[in-house]
Protein backbone atom coordinates (compact mmCIF):
# COMPACT_ATOMS: atom_id res chain seq x y z
CA UNK A 1 0.00 0.00 0.00
CA UNK A 2 1.51 3.12 -0.61
CA UNK A 3 1.55 6.32 1.52
CA UNK A 4 -0.81 8.44 -0.29
CA UNK A 5 -3.21 5.79 -0.22
CA UNK A 6 -3.85 6.13 3.74
CA UNK A 7 -4.43 9.86 3.91
CA UNK A 8 -4.24 11.04 0.47
CA UNK A 9 -1.45 13.14 0.39
CA UNK A 10 2.20 11.86 0.69
CA UNK A 11 3.40 11.58 4.55
CA UNK A 12 6.57 13.26 3.25
CA UNK A 13 4.44 16.51 2.54
CA UNK A 14 3.01 16.47 6.01
CA UNK A 15 5.78 15.32 7.70
CA UNK A 16 3.11 14.14 10.26
CA UNK A 17 5.32 11.36 12.93
CA UNK A 18 5.48 10.39 17.17
CA UNK A 19 5.37 13.88 18.21
CA UNK A 20 2.24 14.71 17.60
CA UNK A 21 1.14 12.28 20.20
CA UNK A 22 1.51 15.69 22.43
CA UNK A 23 -1.68 17.52 22.93
CA UNK A 24 -2.04 19.95 19.82
CA UNK A 25 -4.57 22.12 21.66
CA UNK A 26 -4.00 21.69 25.51
CA UNK A 27 -2.81 25.75 25.27
CA UNK A 28 -5.11 27.03 22.82
CA UNK A 29 -8.25 24.70 24.18
CA UNK A 30 -7.29 26.17 28.13
CA UNK A 31 -7.25 29.66 26.71
CA UNK A 32 -10.60 29.18 24.95
CA UNK A 33 -12.25 27.71 27.64
CA UNK A 34 -11.20 30.73 29.93
CA UNK A 35 -12.64 33.34 27.54
CA UNK A 36 -16.02 31.79 27.33
CA UNK A 37 -16.47 30.58 30.95
CA UNK A 38 -15.08 34.64 31.63
CA UNK A 39 -16.99 36.29 29.13
CA UNK A 40 -20.73 34.14 29.82
CA UNK A 41 -22.53 32.17 31.79
CA UNK A 42 -24.97 30.58 29.16
CA UNK A 43 -22.70 27.36 28.44
CA UNK A 44 -24.94 24.32 27.41
CA UNK A 45 -22.61 20.71 28.03
CA UNK A 46 -22.15 19.41 24.86
CA UNK A 47 -23.98 15.67 23.90
CA UNK A 48 -22.77 12.54 24.25
CA UNK A 49 -22.21 11.55 21.26
CA UNK A 50 -19.39 13.15 19.83
CA UNK A 51 -17.37 12.14 23.37
CA UNK A 52 -18.07 8.59 22.80
CA UNK A 53 -17.23 8.82 18.98
CA UNK A 54 -13.73 10.32 20.19
CA UNK A 55 -13.26 7.32 22.85
CA UNK A 56 -13.79 4.43 20.61
CA UNK A 57 -11.87 6.25 17.68
CA UNK A 58 -8.73 5.95 20.38
CA UNK A 59 -9.65 2.52 21.31
CA UNK A 60 -9.21 1.40 17.67
CA UNK A 61 -6.29 3.54 17.57
CA UNK A 62 -4.40 1.77 20.71
CA UNK A 63 -5.51 -1.46 18.89
CA UNK A 64 -3.95 -0.96 15.56
CA UNK A 65 -1.04 0.64 17.45
CA UNK A 66 -0.53 -2.56 19.71
CA UNK A 67 -1.14 -4.90 17.05
CA UNK A 68 1.54 -3.07 14.50
CA UNK A 69 3.88 -3.25 17.70
CA UNK A 70 3.65 -6.74 17.87
CA UNK A 71 4.55 -7.29 14.60
CA UNK A 72 7.10 -5.22 15.03
CA UNK A 73 5.89 -2.96 11.92
CA UNK A 74 7.30 0.67 11.98
CA UNK A 75 6.11 1.38 8.45
CA UNK A 76 2.43 0.54 9.53
CA UNK A 77 2.35 2.11 12.71
CA UNK A 78 3.70 5.58 11.38
CA UNK A 79 0.66 5.46 8.61
CA UNK A 80 -1.75 4.64 11.27
CA UNK A 81 -0.23 7.30 13.30
CA UNK A 82 -0.83 9.87 10.07
CA UNK A 83 -4.44 8.77 9.36
CA UNK A 84 -5.56 8.58 12.99
CA UNK A 85 -4.12 11.83 13.26
CA UNK A 86 -6.25 13.91 10.77
CA UNK A 87 -9.38 11.84 11.37
CA UNK A 88 -8.96 12.89 15.37
CA UNK A 89 -8.86 16.88 13.74
CA UNK A 90 -12.13 16.24 12.07
CA UNK A 91 -13.62 14.84 15.04
CA UNK A 92 -12.27 18.05 16.94
CA UNK A 93 -13.76 20.24 14.48
CA UNK A 94 -16.98 18.53 14.66
CA UNK A 95 -16.83 18.84 18.66
CA UNK A 96 -15.98 22.40 18.16
CA UNK A 97 -18.47 23.02 15.80
CA UNK A 98 -21.53 21.95 17.61
CA UNK A 99 -19.70 24.01 21.12
CA UNK A 100 -19.67 27.01 19.00
CA UNK A 101 -23.32 26.65 17.24
CA UNK A 102 -24.56 25.86 21.31
CA UNK A 103 -23.21 28.56 22.67
CA UNK A 104 -24.34 31.38 19.75
CA UNK A 105 -28.33 29.58 20.53
CA UNK A 106 -27.76 30.46 24.00
CA UNK A 107 -26.71 33.93 23.12
CA UNK A 108 -29.09 37.18 22.69
CA UNK A 109 -28.66 38.02 19.09
CA UNK A 110 -26.38 40.41 17.73
CA UNK A 111 -28.28 43.65 16.73
CA UNK A 112 -26.40 44.83 13.86
CA UNK A 113 -24.48 41.77 12.40
CA UNK A 114 -22.59 44.15 10.04
CA UNK A 115 -20.84 46.66 12.80
CA UNK A 116 -17.43 46.59 12.97
CA UNK A 117 -16.36 44.46 16.64
CA UNK A 118 -14.53 46.65 18.47
CA UNK A 119 -11.81 45.61 20.90
CA UNK A 120 -10.38 46.46 24.32
CA UNK A 121 -6.28 46.03 24.50
CA UNK A 122 -6.73 43.61 26.38
CA UNK A 123 -9.08 41.47 24.06
CA UNK A 124 -6.45 42.27 21.37
CA UNK A 125 -3.86 40.62 23.66
CA UNK A 126 -6.13 37.69 24.42
CA UNK A 127 -6.43 36.99 20.86
CA UNK A 128 -2.24 37.28 20.37
CA UNK A 129 -1.86 34.50 22.79
CA UNK A 130 -4.55 32.13 20.88
CA UNK A 131 -2.38 33.21 17.99
CA UNK A 132 0.29 31.95 19.98
CA UNK A 133 -1.16 28.26 20.51
CA UNK A 134 -2.25 28.11 16.88
CA UNK A 135 1.07 28.50 15.32
CA UNK A 136 2.40 25.63 18.24
CA UNK A 137 -0.16 23.48 16.70
CA UNK A 138 0.83 23.75 13.21
CA UNK A 139 4.49 23.73 13.85
CA UNK A 140 4.09 20.18 15.25
CA UNK A 141 2.79 19.19 11.26
CA UNK A 142 5.20 20.69 9.60
CA UNK A 143 8.92 20.06 9.06
CA UNK A 144 11.40 20.99 11.75
CA UNK A 145 12.95 23.81 9.11
CA UNK A 146 9.60 25.57 8.03
CA UNK A 147 8.64 28.72 10.36
CA UNK A 148 4.79 29.70 10.84
CA UNK A 149 3.38 33.00 11.22
CA UNK A 150 0.10 33.48 12.23
CA UNK A 151 -2.25 36.59 11.63
CA UNK A 152 -5.80 37.87 11.66
CA UNK A 153 -7.36 40.50 9.82
CA UNK A 154 -10.36 42.21 10.76
CA UNK A 155 -12.80 44.08 8.89
CA UNK A 156 -13.00 47.83 9.22
CA UNK A 157 -15.78 50.35 9.07
CA UNK A 158 -14.68 51.23 5.30
CA UNK A 159 -15.00 48.06 4.61
CA UNK A 160 -11.63 47.19 4.54
CA UNK A 161 -9.46 44.00 6.01
CA UNK A 162 -6.86 44.95 8.06
CA UNK A 163 -3.97 42.86 10.16
CA UNK A 164 -4.58 43.45 13.83
CA UNK A 165 -2.42 40.82 15.34
CA UNK A 166 0.39 38.09 14.22
CA UNK A 167 3.04 36.09 15.95
CA UNK A 168 5.80 34.62 14.60
CA UNK A 169 6.91 36.80 11.76
CA UNK A 170 10.48 37.27 11.74
CA UNK A 171 10.24 41.16 10.19
CA UNK A 172 10.48 43.09 13.12
CA UNK A 173 8.73 46.25 11.43
CA UNK A 174 6.23 44.30 9.15
CA UNK A 175 3.07 45.64 10.25
CA UNK A 176 4.31 49.09 8.59
CA UNK A 177 4.10 47.94 5.44
CA UNK A 178 1.25 45.65 5.18
CA UNK A 179 -1.70 46.77 3.34
CA UNK A 180 -5.46 46.10 3.70
CA UNK A 181 -7.33 43.97 1.58
CA UNK A 182 -10.61 44.58 0.59
CA UNK A 183 -14.07 42.25 -0.31
CA UNK A 184 -12.77 42.58 -4.26
CA UNK A 185 -9.00 41.78 -3.59
CA UNK A 186 -7.88 37.94 -4.79
CA UNK A 187 -6.79 36.99 -1.12
CA UNK A 188 -10.30 37.40 0.06
CA UNK A 189 -12.41 37.16 -2.70
CA UNK A 190 -11.20 33.17 -3.15
CA UNK A 191 -12.02 32.37 0.44
CA UNK A 192 -15.31 34.31 0.18
CA UNK A 193 -15.85 32.30 -3.34
CA UNK A 194 -15.82 29.17 -0.67
CA UNK A 195 -17.92 29.98 1.43
CA UNK A 196 -20.83 31.04 -0.88
CA UNK A 197 -20.57 28.21 -3.38
CA UNK A 198 -19.20 25.70 -0.91
CA UNK A 199 -19.95 26.30 2.31
CA UNK A 200 -16.21 25.60 3.24
CA UNK A 201 -14.54 28.17 5.50
CA UNK A 202 -11.17 27.90 4.55
CA UNK A 203 -8.94 27.80 1.71
CA UNK A 204 -5.47 27.11 0.32
CA UNK A 205 -3.33 29.91 -1.12
CA UNK A 206 -0.14 31.40 -0.83
CA UNK A 207 2.52 34.25 -2.55
CA UNK A 208 3.43 31.88 -4.65
CA UNK A 209 0.03 31.49 -6.60
CA UNK A 210 -1.04 33.51 -9.58
CA UNK A 211 -2.46 37.01 -9.16
CA UNK A 212 -5.74 35.41 -9.46
CA UNK A 213 -5.70 33.60 -6.38
CA UNK A 214 -3.16 35.77 -4.30
CA UNK A 215 -2.69 39.54 -3.98
CA UNK A 216 0.84 40.70 -4.20
CA UNK A 217 2.27 42.74 -0.92
CA UNK A 218 4.98 44.37 -0.17
CA UNK A 219 5.77 42.06 2.86
CA UNK A 220 5.87 39.32 0.13
CA UNK A 221 9.64 40.08 -0.22
CA UNK A 222 10.56 38.37 3.10
CA UNK A 223 9.07 34.87 2.36
CA UNK A 224 7.18 34.07 5.42
CA UNK A 225 3.86 33.61 3.56
CA UNK A 226 4.27 31.38 0.04
CA UNK A 227 2.00 28.81 1.58
CA UNK A 228 -1.00 29.87 3.02
CA UNK A 229 -3.84 28.33 4.83
CA UNK A 230 -6.78 30.90 5.29
CA UNK A 231 -9.71 31.03 7.28
CA UNK A 232 -13.05 32.88 8.03
CA UNK A 233 -13.82 33.76 11.62
CA UNK A 234 -17.75 34.40 11.22
CA UNK A 235 -20.63 35.61 13.64
CA UNK A 236 -24.32 34.73 13.29
CA UNK A 237 -27.44 34.47 14.71
CA UNK A 238 -29.81 32.03 15.33
CA UNK A 239 -32.81 31.08 13.52
CA UNK A 240 -36.13 29.82 15.06
CA UNK A 241 -36.43 26.80 17.27
CA UNK A 242 -34.16 24.54 15.28
CA UNK A 243 -31.14 23.77 17.11
CA UNK A 244 -28.51 24.83 14.11
CA UNK A 245 -30.98 27.24 12.24
CA UNK A 246 -28.54 30.25 11.35
CA UNK A 247 -28.52 33.35 9.65
CA UNK A 248 -25.83 33.63 6.81
CA UNK A 249 -22.36 34.58 8.70
CA UNK A 250 -20.97 37.44 8.49
CA UNK A 251 -17.25 37.40 8.27
CA UNK A 252 -15.39 39.63 10.58
CA UNK A 253 -11.66 38.24 11.29
CA UNK A 254 -9.87 36.66 8.13
CA UNK A 255 -7.42 33.88 9.84
CA UNK A 256 -4.30 33.36 8.40
CA UNK A 257 -1.61 30.40 9.09
CA UNK A 258 1.64 31.04 6.36
CA UNK A 259 4.39 28.83 6.37
CA UNK A 260 8.21 30.13 4.19
CA UNK A 261 8.10 27.25 2.25
CA UNK A 262 5.98 26.50 -0.94
CA UNK A 263 2.93 23.81 -1.10
CA UNK A 264 3.29 23.19 2.72
CA UNK A 265 -0.18 23.13 3.56
CA UNK A 266 -2.71 20.26 2.02
CA UNK A 267 -6.52 19.56 2.95
CA UNK A 268 -5.50 17.47 5.39
CA UNK A 269 -4.14 20.35 7.16
CA UNK A 270 -8.05 21.65 6.77
CA UNK A 271 -9.94 20.13 9.94
CA UNK A 272 -6.88 21.70 11.84
CA UNK A 273 -7.79 25.17 10.48
CA UNK A 274 -11.19 24.63 10.73
CA UNK A 275 -11.10 23.76 14.28
CA UNK A 276 -8.95 26.36 15.51
CA UNK A 277 -11.52 29.28 13.25
CA UNK A 278 -14.58 27.77 15.39
CA UNK A 279 -12.28 28.46 18.51
CA UNK A 280 -11.94 32.00 17.85
CA UNK A 281 -15.43 32.20 16.08
CA UNK A 282 -16.58 31.15 19.86
CA UNK A 283 -14.63 34.37 20.93
CA UNK A 284 -15.86 36.74 17.97
CA UNK A 285 -19.40 36.51 18.62
CA UNK A 286 -19.12 36.37 22.33
CA UNK A 287 -17.61 40.19 21.23
CA UNK A 288 -19.86 41.11 19.08
CA UNK A 289 -22.77 40.71 21.69
CA UNK A 290 -20.92 42.35 24.69
CA UNK A 291 -23.00 45.79 24.70
CA UNK A 292 -26.59 43.20 24.39
CA UNK A 293 -25.17 41.29 27.64
CA UNK A 294 -24.19 44.28 29.29
CA UNK A 295 -27.71 46.07 28.62
CA UNK A 296 -29.43 42.59 29.48
CA UNK A 297 -26.96 42.61 33.49
CA UNK A 298 -27.82 45.96 33.86
CA UNK A 299 -31.32 45.02 33.59
CA UNK A 300 -31.67 42.33 35.53
CA UNK A 301 -29.79 44.62 38.67
CA UNK A 302 -32.36 47.01 37.88
CA UNK A 303 -35.59 44.71 38.32
CA UNK A 304 -33.39 43.54 40.96
CA UNK A 305 -33.36 46.61 42.87
CA UNK A 306 -36.81 47.71 42.44
CA UNK A 307 -38.42 44.27 43.27
CA UNK A 308 -36.38 45.25 46.82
Amino acid sequence: MKTSQVIGKPLVRMKINAKLSRPLFSGLAIQIIITVFGSSASFLSPAWGIPILLGTLLVVLIISIVSAILRDNRTQIRLIMAASTVAIWADLHLLTHWVRDTIVRSLPPVPDLKAPIVLTMSEETRIGTMLHHIRDAFARTVPKDVRIMVTVREIRANGMYETFQRFGSSVADREVKTNPLSPADATIRGLLDKLSKKQVCVNITGSVKSELEWTPQFNDQFGEDLSVLIGAVQIKNPVGPKMFTFTQGEMKWVLCVCANKPDIFNDDHVPLMRTCIDELSIYANLLARKSVMVQAEIAVITLGVQKS
